[in-house]
C-alpha cells in the first residue's frame, strides 16, 4: 500500500472508524506521523552542449518531476542575475555575443504543489557567438554623394547581418567629430521642421550610421555618406488659376456675371527637385485681406469675388523651412456693360477683296441697322482682348 503524503482524514471520518491502515498494521490516528515531502527535480533537455559553441539566440527547453506530487512552475535564472518564475517548460533567448565570444549560463528549477524548490538545479554553460551587422545608407531618389541638400533630409540606415533578425538598434551623428545619437529602434533619420533630429546645417557634411543586432554587437565600420548643405537653394511654385472651372483671358480678365459663382481656384505645384527637396506648405493673401499661416495645402478656392481688379500673392516653403520667391497673380473680372456694339473683326489678306472693300461691306450693313461698331485688324493688331 502507497504510503499517504500527510495525515488528511476527516474528523468525522476518524470518529467513525478510529483506526487507518500504514503498512499493515493498525495504529491509532493520534500516533499517525507526517510524512515529508519530496523535493522535485529538474533537467534541461534542449540546450547546447556543456561549453560548446552556439549562436546567441536559441531556444532552451527544460522538464521537471516530482515523486510524491507534480511541478507547478520554474525558477529560471540567466547569467547568475535575478531569478523569474515561469510555468512554461522552454523559453527563446537572446544572448549577448557583442563583437566577440561570450560565456553564458542559464539556470533552472522545479517547484512543486507543497512549493519545494529543487535543491540542485539544473545548470548548462555555453558559448554564444555572433557576427557583427553590417550598415549601408540610402536616400529618396538615390542622390549621389556630394549633392546639395536645403536643411532638409532623410537618410534610411540599412542593416545586413547573415546569423541576425529582424531586430535592430540604430545610431547616428553628423560629421566625424560629432556626438553619437543614443540607439534608436527606427532606421530613419529625417531632419525637417518639427523633427526632433532638428534642421541640418549650412556648409560641407558627412552622415555617419551605425547598426547593433540583437546581441548588441555593433558594426565597427560605420557607413558614411557626404553631402552639402545650402540656404541659397529654394523651391520654385508654379500657379495654375481658373475662373468657374474656366480658364482666364490672356491678359488674365474673365467676365463676371450676375448669377453665376464668381469662384476663382488656385492650384500649385511646387519643384524642389534640384537640391532634393519636398513641399511642406503655403501662405497666400487676397487683396488686402490678412495673409494666412502655413497652410499644408496645393489648392484654395475664393467664392463670389466681386467685379474689378485683384491681387493674389503667395509663397510656399520645403521641409526644412526654406521659402522660394513670391509669385504674385493680378486678375481682373470684368463686369460686362452689353453697351459697346459689335467688334469687326478683319482676319483676311486680300486674296478674294481688298480689306478696304471688305471694311466697306460691314460698315455700311452695320450703319443702316443703326449698330455701335469698330474694326479690328487681326494681322495687324492681333488677337482683340475681352
Amino acid at each position: 500500500m502507497k504510503l499517504l503524503k500527510r495525515y488528511t482524514m476527516p474528523l468525522m471520518l476518524l470518529a467513525f472508524i478510529g483506526v487507518y491502515f500504514i503498512g499493515c498494521g493498525l495504529i491509532e490516528p493520534e500516533e499517525a506521523e507526517m510524512i515529508p515531502n519530496q523535493a522535485p527535480e529538474t533537467e534541461i533537455v534542449a540546450a547546447p552542449e556543456q561549453g560548446d559553441n552556439h549562436s546567441y539566440f536559441m531556444k532552451i527547453s527544460w522538464i521537471g518531476k516530482d515523486p510524491d506530487g507534480y511541478v507547478i512552475r520554474y525558477l529560471v535564472s540567466v547569467d547568475g542575475g535575478e531569478e523569474f518564475e515561469t510555468t512554461k517548460t522552454d523559453s527563446t533567448f537572446e544572448f549577448t555575443a557583442a563583437n566577440q565570444d561570450e560565456s553564458h549560463s542559464i539556470r533552472v528549477a522545479a517547484i512543486d504543489d507543497d512549493n519545494a524548490v529543487d535543491p540542485t538545479p539544473a545548470e548548462r554553460t555555453f558559448t554564444a557567438t555572433n557576427i557583427a551587422p553590417e550598415t549601408a545608407i540610402q536616400l529618396d531618389d538615390d542622390p549621389p554623394e556630394g549633392s546639395t541638400f536645403g536643411r532638409a533630409q532623410k537618410f534610411y540606415i540599412i542593416p545586413t547581418d547573415p546569423d541576425n533578425g529582424p531586430e535592430f538598434e540604430y545610431r547616428y551623428k553628423i560629421d566625424e567629430g560629432g556626438q553619437w545619437s543614443d540607439w534608436l529602434e527606427d532606421p530613419v533619420v529625417e531632419f525637417y521642421e518639427g523633427s526632433p533630429f532638428g534642421l541640418l546645417e549650412e556648409g560641407n557634411h558627412t552622415f555617419y550610421a551605425q547598426t547593433r543586432d540583437a546581441a548588441m554587437s555593433v558594426d565597427q565600420t560605420p557607413a558614411t555618406y557626404s553631402f552639402v548643405v545650402s540656404t541659397d537653394v529654394q523651391p520654385i511654385a508654379e500657379l495654375n488659376t481658373s475662373f468657374n472651372n474656366h480658364a482666364f483671358y490672356e491678359d488674365n480678365s474673365a467676365f463676371y456675371f450676375e448669377d453665376d459663382t464668381n469662384n476663382v481656384r488656385f492650384s500649385w505645384e511646387v519643384d524642389a527637385s534640384a537640391y532634393y527637396g519636398h513641399y511642406s506648405a503655403v501662405k497666400f493673401q487676397l487683396d488686402q485681406n490678412p495673409e494666412t499661416e502655413w497652410l499644408p495645402i496645393t489648392d484654395t478656392l475664393f467664392a463670389d469675388l466681386s467685379p474689378g481688379e485683384h491681387t493674389f500673392k503667395m509663397r510656399v516653403k520645403d521641409t526644412g523651412g526654406i521659402e522660394s520667391e513670391e509669385v504674385v497673380f493680378n486678375f481682373n473680372l470684368v463686369d460686362p456693360t452689353f453697351n459697346a456694339g459689335v467688334l469687326v473683326v478683319d482676319d483676311v489678306n486680300g486674296r478674294f477683296a481688298p480689306d478696304a472693300t471688305v471694311d466697306s461691306f460691314y460698315m455700311n450693313v452695320l450703319s443702316e441697322v443703326g449698330a455701335t461698331y469698330a474694326l479690328w485688324d487681326y494681322r495687324i493688331d492681333g488677337p482683340p482682348t475681352p
